[in-house]
This record gives C-alpha cells, sequence and structure tokens, in this order.
C-alpha cells in the first residue's frame, strides 16, 4: 500500500512538473509573438505618415536605396496648387482632411506604384516604368486629386502638380529628386499638369535667402595688431 501510495504521488509530481513546464513554454511563446507584434508594429509606425497612413520619407529613402543600380522606374515630386490658401483661411483641420483625401486619390489611382508623404503637401511616388509610361498615369492621378472634395460643408477643387525623372543606373538619389523637383517647378509654372525632366528642363531661380547661403565665402584674412 505504501509503495503504491508513494508510487501515485511521484506520478502526481511528476505530471504537476510536466504540466508547470509545458506552462512555462506555452507563455514563453506567446511572450516571443507578442514581443514580435510589438516590434513589426513599431517599425510600421516608423516608417509610416501619421496622418495619411501613406509610407514616410524615411520609407521613401529605403525603398530608393533598395532600387539604387537597377533600371526601368523613375521618380515623381508632386505638391497641392494653392493648399496654402485653403489651410490659412479655413484652417488646419480642414488641410488636415484635403491631405488624407489627396493621399487616397493618389494611392487609389496609382495602385502599383509607391505613393510616399515627405511632410506638408507634398508627395513623392515611385513608378516601375519609363516616362513614357509615367506620363500618362500622372495625368490621371491629377486628374483624380482635381475632383472636388467635400470639407465643412463646402466644396473644394484642389489641383496638384506633378514633376517625374527617369532613373539610370548610377545616378545619385539627391540628383534624382533634384531633378523630379526641377520638372515639378516646370509643371507648376501653369500648374494641374505633370511635366517631365529633360536636359532643356529650366530650374528653379534661387531666392535671395537661397543665392546668400550658397554664395562662398571670402577667404578669412587674419587681422594683425
Amino acid at each position: 500500500m505504501t509503495a503504491t501510495l508513494n508510487s501515485l504521488m511521484a506520478t502526481g509530481l511528476a505530471l504537476a512538473a510536466s504540466a508547470g513546464w509545458a506552462s512555462s513554454f506555452v507563455r514563453a511563446r506567446r511572450e516571443r509573438r507578442q514581443f514580435a507584434a510589438q516590434l513589426h508594429n513599431a517599425r510600421q509606425a516608423a516608417a509610416t505618415d501619421a496622418l495619411t497612413g501613406l509610407p514616410n520619407r524615411a520609407a521613401l529613402t529605403a525603398r530608393l536605396a533598395d532600387l539604387a543600380g537597377t533600371g526601368g522606374w523613375c521618380l515623381a515630386m508632386a505638391d497641392l496648387d494653392h493648399f496654402k490658401t485653403i489651410n490659412d483661411t479655413l484652417g488646419h483641420g480642414t488641410g488636415d482632411r484635403v491631405l488624407s483625401a489627396t493621399a487616397a486619390r493618389l494611392a487609389e489611382t496609382l495602385p502599383e506604384a509607391m505613393v510616399a508623404r515627405l511632410g506638408g503637401d507634398e508627395f513623392a511616388i515611385i513608378l516601375s516604368t519609363g516616362l513614357d509610361g509615367a506620363l500618362p498615369l500622372l495625368e490621371h492621378a491629377v486628374a483624380a486629386v482635381a475632383r472636388p472634395q467635400q470639407a465643412r460643408g463646402l466644396q473644394l477643387t484642389v489641383g496638384c502638380s506633378v514633376g517625374v525623372a527617369d532613373y539610370t543606373p548610377g545616378m545619385a538619389s539627391a540628383e534624382l529628386m533634384r531633378r523630379a523637383d526641377t520638372a515639378l517647378y516646370d509643371a507648376k509654372q501653369t500648374r494641374g499638369r505633370a511635366a517631365a525632366w529633360t536636359s532643356e528642363t529650366t530650374p528653379p531661380v534661387p531666392t535671395p535667402t537661397e543665392r546668400r547661403q550658397t554664395r562662398p565665402r571670402p577667404p578669412h584674412t587674419p587681422v594683425h595688431a
């Protein structure tokens, strides 16, 4: 009887220990999954624009780095026409709604592209095509953005201008963005259209402040007592 009781007790202890180990294993696995989910969410948040849900500047920079050295794609820069007037007259809340609606329209009309918000009313678009294929897509996106929007009981019409430049392997991202910005400047001369960069595209004239910032400093001449 005693031997049987001891055997049962030993079995019970073994089962309890086994159950405890299994419980610890399940708990540890659940905690690892929770940590992985939190890490994924943190990374997503770091690469996502909080207002529009689009990829942000950091995500765009990473994507440009991934594409470096490959061909067959181009970069477009876009911003809204007269957005400051809406922001100043109707308030930042209305301005935010306009930005969100614009972001949604760009993403919907360019489903194969990466549409990122750089900040303010500035957007960047990576298209997996050359200029000939990109321009019709961007013109379609410009037309979609121009459709009237409802905000605070008003019907608002917001224009959009876009500049696009073709990437060639070996080109620095800064140069590609400069070309797209130059094409955007060209598009904004008449507004509401998409323009492609060419070697003939006129760069924007620097402002007096920009000229002062880029003007070479005179050499320092030591003053002798």
